[in-house]
């Protein structure tokens, strides 16, 4: 042993002694396990805001112009003149037709009241009673009817309280009269409220008797005062 370790120590080793210098560092060293080596991402710091690049934006972006949350002033404006254009245009529309409609109601009355003196008279003529026709010259054209207006208030001395709308038979004049609720395209009938007056008028005819010329009536009619135009 002696022999081989002065061979050593002049640089001579033999296999033996080898080995076991080896075994031994073996024996000394810690043992160790091989891993894959990874690649440690950079963290991000708390507050920085996570950076994206041109490519991850979708190719379909909605835009929205702060104009489209809200109207701008001139367009603002020019929608209320136009509205209220439009409204004030639908209003006129709509009392003219009310307007026109009321002038209807009226000529429907005229002409229901004509009928009715027609029947009369013709009742009077079947039963010989044609003396009589001079008195319904003095007589209110609503009892010709079978049943007055819904909006007859009756037979009036005072016109004070008549409400617009309305018929009534005036009695110092011996007229029927119809005063206008709406009088926006109605032309004449005098000073005051805007109305319609009636009459009845006879229709003459000279008859001899004798020697002598009679006027009798022969007829009735029933028109209006005074010319007026409505429409």
């Amino acid at each position: 042993m002696n022999e081989g370790l002065n061979h050593g120590e002049h640089g001579e080793f033999t296999p033996n002694v080898t080995r076991a210098a080896s075994s031994v560092a073996q024996a000394s060293s810690p043992a160790t396990k091989y891993s894959p080596r990874r690649t440690r991402r950079p963290r991000r710091k708390q507050n920085q805001s996570p950076v994206f690049s041109v490519s991850s934006v979708p190719s379909v972006v909605k835009i929205i112009h702060p104009r489209q949350n809200g109207l701008s002033t001139l367009e603002l404006v020019l929608a209320i003149a136009l509205f209220t254009l439009l409204a004030g245009v639908a209003a006129y529309r709509f009392r003219y037709l009310q307007e026109a409609a009321e002038k209807t109601a009226v000529e429907m009355t005229v002409m229901n009241i004509r009928t009715g003196l027609r029947n009369k008279t013709a009742e009077l003529m079947m039963e010989n009673r044609m003396p009589e026709l001079p008195a319904l010259l003095q007589e209110n054209p609503v009892n010709w009817l079978e049943k007055p207006p819904e909006n007859y208030v009756g037979e009036r001395s005072d016109q004070d309280q008549i409400p617009p709308g309305s018929w009534y038979f005036d009695r110092k004049q011996q007229q029927l009269v119809y005063r206008l609720n709406l009088d926006g395209h109605f032309e004449g009938g005098g000073e005051g409220p805007a109305e319609i007056r009636y009459r009845a008028v006879g229709l003459m005819q000279s008859l001899k008797r004798g020697a002598t010329e009679v006027s009798t009536v022969v007829g009735i009619k029933l028109e209006a005062v005074s010319a007026v135009r409505w429409f």
